[in-house]
């Protein structure tokens, strides 16, 4: 992935520290090849991570967890969730604590959950007030969280949602189908996010969660989270048990309750869930020492300045996102400090240090502890910056050039983050399989725009469709060969970009192979792909994958429909066969 030369502004201090206490086997570095093309990806083979896709100088992540939620599919990798009802008479109530956990709200808010065990399920009772400001912090979500809140209050160490079925976070809830959300996203199956100002009550029954403990929608012990429009966690309280089954003694949220600067080990939740964090305990004379954490609270500033209507914001925002980035994949060349005296901040970084900074191999990325929990941080919606950045493209768009070509900077350095955050993380890519994601990439391709759009366009497009045979298909139902011919074939477009056109046209025309990649655990994914469905086609159930693939024969024909002499240009690609490691 090729970064800009602007300022990490990341600093993860005791990194270093952690990834010496830990010892954990790693595979052997492995040197991705290099393409020819700034377009055309090219992937190692003969190594343990053949059939990862890679475009030049990017980074591919090794073994990477199973996604949970597949569009197409009902439910997540373990299916839909199953209703528990004729309940025990159990209640369990959460109540807010009344310290401040998050000191960037300006409100402590007030209220309690209680849940109560049922013959249709549990009745939950949601009573909420003092909430902040809805203009600037909301709307709220509202979810039971995989773990409960330790004695320090920490609401970050409560991880993703309540999720035995493995749905994963990248897929919104659909309501009228509650058995294929997440068990513990009570906002997405009840009424969605919290707009009313100051104060929030509802009732409703949820057959998916239990008061039993044997049944893996449990959530006694467990912690309700309330975040902000950005996700940011705002307050927490554990589950507690008021009568009938008593759970096992868990921890309340106790002591100052200011945020923390500490967050948990790395451990696993039940339910195949893996979780990687980004901070491991170590300990040193019997005395347990956690390394600090500030990719969440760096990502929440980030996704802030990136959702407002000032430039300078989100200029700042795609910096932030594109330091986090470069801290990860660049490793420095042990540059002399610079001294006090030359520094304007606390934050700078000199030039000297950011010229010796070098790509790191991939057997380096896989030991690296903040590349972990930035992969696992992604593999949730609440703080995938994909999205994120998809969406403030769509609003820079929406904002019109501006005189000065500060908006199409602004598109530009958005493409690029998100070029590499599709390589960094493959899983990220099936946002592309939605048509307004799509669609959004298609518009950047209109002649109105400059070359320089056009072409960074058309890098993160290969990299939405490489080894995504789905998105492929949207990418056609979406009029995507119409708009690249008609922009190869206007006389204004200049030769550069249509080399890159060219080249992509050789790329669309390659074979397409529906690859699995690495697995963690091989017939859990490989059969979730192999399920998976197609919007674009309609296929569902199994073999859905071998079915949203067409041959280069089906290709051909297509795209004969909108450019002459595509004969030559398969011959031409059969011939010379340039990237036969690479699957489309």
């Amino acid at each position: 992935m090729m970064l800009s030369k602007s300022l990490p502004l990341l600093a993860l201090g005791a990194l270093a520290y952690a990834q010496s206490q830990v010892q954990e086997g790693a595979p052997a570095s492995v040197l991705l090849a290099a393409a020819k093309s700034g377009v055309i990806p090219a992937t190692p083979t003969a190594t343990p991570f053949t059939g990862v896709d890679t475009i030049q100088g990017a980074i591919v992540s090794p073994l990477p967890p199973a996604p949970g939620y597949l569009p197409g599919e009902t439910g997540g990798l373990l299916g839909t969730a199953t209703a528990s009802t004729n309940q025990p008479v159990s209640t369990y109530l959460a109540v807010l604590p009344q310290v401040q956990y998050n000191p960037f709200v300006d409100s402590i808010v007030s209220g309690s959950i209680q849940a109560v065990g049922g013959p249709q399920g549990v009745s939950f009772t949601v009573n909420l007030t003092n909430l902040p400001s809805q203009a600037q912090y909301g709307p709220f979500n509202w979810h039971i969280h995989a773990l409960p809140v330790p004695e320090n209050g920490n609401c970050t160490a409560t991880m993703g949602h309540l999720d035995p079925t493995n749905r994963g976070e990248l897929v919104m809830c659909d309501p009228s189908q509650p058995a294929t959300c997440q068990v513990g996203d009570l906002a997405g199956k009840h009424g969605g996010k919290i707009m009313t100002n100051g104060s929030f009550a509802t009732s409703f029954v949820d057959p998916y969660l239990s008061v039993q403990m044997e049944s893996p929608g449990f959530f006694g012990g467990l912690a309700f989270v309330l975040h902000t429009g950005n996700t940011t966690r705002i307050t927490c309280a554990n589950f507690e048990a008021v009568n009938g089954n008593a759970t096992a003694s868990v921890p309340s949220p106790t002591g100052s309750g200011t945020m923390p600067e500490f967050t948990g080990a790395a451990g696993k939740l039940e339910g195949s869930i893996a979780v990687l964090s980004f901070l491991a305990v170590v300990t040193i004379s019997s005395r347990p020492i956690a390394t600090l954490s500030k990719m969440e609270a760096l990502l929440s500033l980030a996704f802030d300045n990136i959702a407002s209507k000032d430039t300078q914001k989100i200029r700042k925002g795609l910096r932030q996102i594109e330091g986090m980035l470069a801290q990860i994949c660049l490793s420095s060349g042990k540059p002399k400090p610079s001294a006090p005296g030359h520094r304007r901040n606390a934050s700078a970084v000199n030039l000297g240090e950011q010229q010796q900074s070098m790509p790191k191999k991939l057997g380096q990325l896989s030991e690296d502890l903040a590349f972990r929990e930035f992969f696992r941080l992604q593999e949730g919606f609440e703080w995938n910056v994909a999205t994120r950045v998809a969406d403030c493209l769509d609003r820079l768009l929406g904002m019109g050039s501006s005189k000065d070509g500060q908006n199409d900077i602004l598109i530009l350095s958005s493409l690029s983050n998100l070029q590499g955050l599709l390589l960094l993380h493959p899983p990220s890519r099936i946002i592309f399989g939605r048509e307004v994601y799509m669609n959004l990439l298609l518009d950047l391709l209109d002649p109105y725009n400059c070359p320089a759009i056009q072409s960074q366009a058309l890098l993160v497009l290969v990299t939405a469709l490489v080894a995504n045979p789905q998105n492929t298909r949207i990418f056609e139902h979406m009029d995507g060969l119409l708009t690249v011919t008609s922009l190869f074939k206007d006389e204004e477009t200049t030769q550069n970009v249509k080399v890159k056109l060219l080249e992509f046209l050789y790329f669309y025309l390659m074979p397409e192979v529906p690859i699995t990649g690495p697995q963690r655990s091989p017939s859990k994914l490989a059969n979730a792909f192999e399920r998976r469905g197609s919007t674009a086609t309609g296929d569902e159930g199994r073999g859905a994958t071998r079915k949203n693939t067409r041959s280069q024969e089906e290709k051909q024909h297509m795209l004969g429909r909108y450019l002459s002499n595509v004969d030559a240009l398969v011959e031409d690609l059969q011939e010379s066969a340039p990237f036969t490691s690479v699957a489309c």
